[in-house]
């Protein structure tokens, strides 16, 4: 195997792996906080019915609950 990937290649793919995981850590840490929120909880049901009712878009609905976090 490591003479068909070569050494640069491995090393290549293990940092591209260690930077998605970086992130992936970032995004699972950021939504666990949000979630946690107690405004963006309080808003969570209702924002959540609005956008199976079709009354407010996910992406509204969305920015309504980080505006809610970051306390605007």
């Amino acid at each position: 195997f490591n003479e068909a990937v070569g050494e640069k290649g491995i090393a290549r793919r293990r940092a591209e792996q260690a930077r998605a995981w970086m992130w992936n850590e970032v995004g699972e840490t950021l939504l666990s906080e949000l979630k946690k929120h107690p405004e963006v909880r309080k808003l969570a049901g209702g924002l959540e019915r609005e956008v199976e009712a079709g009354k407010a878009t996910p992406a509204a609905a969305a920015r309504r609950m980080l505006q809610a976090f970051h306390g605007r």
